[in-house]
């Protein structure tokens, strides 16, 4: 049994030292068990690369590119300059479909931006769902404002479910979730 403070950890390692005595063969089992009320893990944020593409008036576009394709994705968090801030935001991707390529939209979101007596409000995040390609465009409807001063993008990655492996002699099992 080991103990440990709670905390969220992302890994657990567990070494011992066989240099003093004569060498320990592999454990036949390992068992893990979740304390009830531990502490979560923080969502994982990945920095993106964002790129300024020519667009017409009345409208921004980059282009987004992922390390890499069918990652599990669920935001954009944008960083964003200004202090005023209200723009329909698309993200988009290109799927064939027969035989011609298609943007399919992924996400959409208003992104807005008050500040007021130092105070400032914000919601510059557009959820996404299904997607499958590592680039990606983002359209922001400027109107009759200049173009969107955009400073950056993180990806907002989701909470996968743990697998723990047990491989005791001969066939190897995965089991996933609740082992009951």
């Amino acid at each position: 049994t080991l103990g440990f403070p709670p905390g969220a950890y992302r890994y657990l390692r567990v070494t011992w030292d066989d240099t003093n005595s004569g060498r320990l063969p592999m454990p036949s089992a390992v068992d893990a068990r979740r304390e009830s009320g531990s502490i979560g893990s923080a969502p994982q944020v990945l920095p993106v690369l964002v790129e300024r593409r020519p667009s017409e008036p009345g409208l921004s576009r980059y282009r987004i590119t992922l390390p890499g394709p069918s990652l599990p994705v669920v935001a954009f968090d944008l960083d964003v300059g200004g202090s005023s801030v209200y723009r329909r935001a698309v993200v988009t991707e290109s799927r064939f479909e027969r035989l011609e390529a298609g943007p399919v939209e992924l996400g959409t979101a208003m992104l807005s931006r008050v500040t007021t007596d130092g105070a400032t409000a914000s919601a510059l995040r557009i959820p996404l769902r299904g997607l499958t390609e590592a680039q990606l465009d983002l359209t922001v409807e400027d109107g009759e404002n200049p173009p969107l001063e955009l400073r950056g993008v993180s990806a907002g990655l989701a909470q996968l479910p743990w697998v723990y492996l047990d491989a005791p002699a001969g066939a190897g099992v995965a089991p996933f979730g609740n082992t009951a």
